[in-house]
Parts: structure tokens; C-alpha cells; sequence
């Protein structure tokens, strides 16, 4: 249980953090 309260928040900062960086580039294209 603990383990599991721990991977999910790291995954979700995983993907958080890559469509952040998609975001960023597609901004850069238009801009």
C-alpha cells in the first residue's frame, strides 16, 4: 500500500512533465 501511494504520484509527475515539455515545443513551433 505504501509503495503503491508512492509510485503513483511519481508516475503522474512523470507524465505531467512530458506533456509539459510537448506544450513547451509545440508553443516554440507557433511562436
Amino acid at each position: 500500500m505504501v509503495t503503491l501511494s508512492l509510485v503513483v504520484p511519481a508516475a503522474d509527475v512523470s507524465l505531467f512533465s512530458q506533456f509539459a515539455a510537448e506544450r513547451r515545443e509545440r508553443y516554440r513551433e507557433v511562436g
